[in-house]
């Protein structure tokens, strides 16, 4: 696993790795996805199925050693219109919530558009992780994720990051 600090803000460190540790996968396995309200899951067998990923790296957020947040990024070819095109699967999308569980509706959720330099900085490495697949080889490319049509959270915070639904299910 290699290793690359970007930013630091107090005790929290933006970073980017190669590959996966073990506190990204704590963070994995103690994560419940799911909308609140509806239908709630864990991955199963994360590490193994961890393992058997090719150029797959994680941007994260540090405090000291833990993660308290990450969001991993592999580098596929597929087929689109009968076209090899070079994609980015976004997933394990995680970020450590405390707070999650007590209770609070998330139904009325809307992007947080204050600036702030900790989610500036992260935007920016989030933004450079997607764009580099293409840019070593300089040809263009897609990048997508799934994301539920009831999660607002994680739909604002994609929205955020320039993706647009293609199709709803």
């Amino acid at each position: 696993m290699s290793s690359q600090q970007r930013k630091s803000y107090s005790d929290l460190k933006v970073t980017t790795e190669k590959g996966y540790s073990k506190s990204i996968q704590d963070l994995l396995n103690n994560t419940v996805l799911g909308t609140p309200g509806k239908l709630r899951y864990k991955h199963t067998e994360t590490e193994k199925n961890i393992e058997t990923l090719s150029n797959l790296s994680f941007i994260q957020i540090r405090k000291r050693e833990r993660v308290l947040g990450t969001a991993g990024f592999i580098e596929r070819n597929i087929t689109l219109n009968d076209t090899f095109v070079k994609a980015l699967y976004v997933r394990y999308l995680s970020v450590y919530n405390p707070f999650k569980n007590l209770g609070n509706s998330k139904t009325n959720i809307k992007p947080d558009k204050k600036p702030n330099a900790l989610r500036s900085s992260i935007e920016e490495i989030f933004n450079r992780e997607l764009e580099k697949p293409f840019k070593s080889v300089n040809q263009t490319g897609i990048y997508y994720a799934y994301v539920e049509a009831d999660n607002l959270l994680s739909f604002n915070l994609c929205k955020s990051f320039g993706f647009n639904p293609i199709r709803i299910v």
